[in-house]
C-alpha cells in the first residue's frame, strides 16, 4: 500500500509541475478567470487538503504560478461565496462520509 501511495504521489507532483507550466499568465486564458479556470478549479480547491491528507506538497516554492493562481481564486467572489474549507475537505477525505457538509 505504501509503495502504491508513493506512485500516486509521484504521479500527481508530475501533473502539478505539468500544469504548471500550461499557466502562463495571470489566468489560463488571459487576464481574468474564464472557463478553463472555472473547469479546473474544483481539483485545486482540494489541494490543501491532499497536502494534509497525502503529503503532496503545494507549495510556492515548489509552484510557484500555481499557488499564486489558486490564492486569487480563493478570494474571487464566485468562488469565495460557494467554496469549501480546508478542513471540512479533510474531514471528507478522512471519513469518506457525504454527510460532513458537502
Amino acid at each position: 500500500m505504501v509503495k502504491e501511495d508513493n506512485e500516486k504521489k509521484a504521479v500527481l507532483i508530475k501533473a502539478l509541475g505539468e500544469v504548471e507550466q500550461l499557466l502562463r499568465g495571470e489566468y489560463f486564458a488571459g487576464e481574468k478567470p474564464g472557463f478553463v479556470d472555472l473547469c479546473v478549479w474544483p481539483w485545486f480547491e482540494r489541494l490543501p487538503a491532499v497536502e494534509l491528507f497525502r503529503g503532496v506538497p503545494f507549495t510556492p516554492t515548489d509552484y510557484p504560478k500555481l499557488t499564486e493562481w489558486s490564492e486569487k481564486m480563493r478570494v474571487h467572489p464566485r468562488i469565495r461565496d460557494s467554496i469549501f474549507s480546508t478542513e471540512l475537505m479533510l474531514e471528507f477525505f478522512q471519513t469518506r462520509n457525504p454527510d460532513v457538509g458537502l
